[in-house]
């Protein structure tokens, strides 16, 4: 199974400042990754990382809904600044230890028509057996002649959890994990229940928190153990990685119904496609 690690671009940037980069928490959250030592011990991690305002500097010039641009200088301007911020979030992770290896979005990914696709699991595969993590990030892709089109972060994950046999996903973010409308927090979030209104960012041209949770739900449905949690506070994920109990926001994936031999009707863990060991969550925020 291969553990994905999506670290925020609201935990890894400024959000009130263009190409601010937080070295302090994205120095801490590396080294967590280390002590965590991967799932089963010994392994890496997939990371993701969010591009935050280093990939937003130049949002206001793509077209909405499509998230594109014919323009080939802005989407020079902006793959540059994301490989700014990718420069800074590799030295952090080579300072702590944590080998890696960074792979640009239009080495792996291809697009047609807005529909995401690679060019095969080799890269990621090999560098997974060397014990390299393989670092990837939101970007934007040259989909076709005059046609370049955002591929957030979080467009990824769910990608990379179809395609490959995804374990703990752990979703590194900002805030405590998915709140509801007073700001209590949501432990847990099940395929079946009611899409959520919206949880922020819709100024976000990503989708802010509102893809986060589509982006876990979609990953959890192909048997990827999902768990949102705050960045900021220091050892949650270290204990998400760990699978200890750690507050934060755990999205299930689905569950099928077991068959009925004389007792109540019960729910069991579905066989295919059905979740890894899942993150025991917790609302205590002193965890």
């Amino acid at each position: 199974m291969v553990t994905i690690v999506k670290l925020g671009g609201s935990v890894l940037t400024d959000k009130t400042r263009l190409f601010s980069f937080q070295e302090a928490v994205a120095s801490r959250l590396a080294a967590e990754i280390r002590q965590a030592g991967g799932i089963p011990p010994g392994d890496v991690p997939v990371i993701v990382y969010g591009t935050g305002t280093f990939g937003k500097a130049y949002a206001r010039h793509y077209s909405r809904p499509e998230r594109s641009t014919a323009d080939w200088r802005i989407f020079q301007l902006t793959t540059a600044a994301i490989r700014r911020l990718g420069e800074e979030v590799s030295r952090v992770l080579h300072d702590e230890g944590v080998p890696h290896c960074l792979i640009p979005a239009n080495a792996l990914f291809c697009q047609r028509q807005g529909r995401l696709g690679w060019h095969g699991p080799g890269p990621l595969a090999r560098l997974l057996e060397c014990g390299v993590a393989p670092v990837l990030c939101g970007d934007v892709l040259a989909e076709e002649r005059g046609c370049f089109r955002i591929v957030s972060s979080d467009d990824i994950i769910p990608f990379l959890s179809e395609v490959m046999p995804v374990g703990p996903c752990v979703f590194v973010t900002d805030v405590d994990g998915v709140l509801d409308r007073h700001g209590a927090l949501i432990a847990e979030i099940g395929q079946a229940d009611a899409p959520l209104a919206s949880v922020g960012g819709q100024d976000d041209i990503t989708g802010a928190m509102d893809a986060k949770v589509v982006a876990a739900r979609l990953a959890a449905r192909n048997g990827a153990a999902a768990v949102i949690v705050n960045g900021r506070v220091p050892g949650r994920l270290r204990a998400a990685l760990r699978g200890g109990p750690v507050v934060g926001t755990r999205v299930t994936g689905p569950r099928a119904v077991a068959p009925v031999t004389g007792g109540p009707r019960q729910d069991t863990p579905a066989t295919a496609g059905s979740q890894s060991a899942p993150f025991p969550v917790t609302t205590d925020a002193l965890s």
